[in-house]
């Protein structure tokens, strides 16, 4: 049922849109641009790529801590067995 939703929505939208031609489709895109490039957007999109950096930099941290055996330090008991120490989350 849920894909011929998306069939019958997809073929109304394609129709209208066809219908509504390349004029209407010019007005819909410098729309987009103009709201995508506004300051508030903008600012968001600076809010977003910052918390985006600093959750990927605390995760590369967590992952080092994690995996100590990839920094040079000799990981292995004396049976060659690798240690493991575990990770608190």
């Amino acid at each position: 049922m849920h894909i011929k939703s998306l069939i019958v929505g997809g073929s109304i939208g394609y129709v209208l849109g066809a219908r509504a031609g390349r004029g209407r489709y010019e007005q819909i895109a410098k729309l987009a641009s103009k709201i995508w490039n506004s300051n508030p957007v903008s600012s968001a999109k600076d809010k977003a790529k910052d918390a985006a950096g600093s959750a990927a930099h605390g995760l590369k941290d967590r992952a080092e801590a994690a995996a100590p055996f990839g920094r040079g330090q000799d990981d292995t008991d004396s049976d060659g067995t690798v240690k493991v120490a575990p990770v608190d989350f």
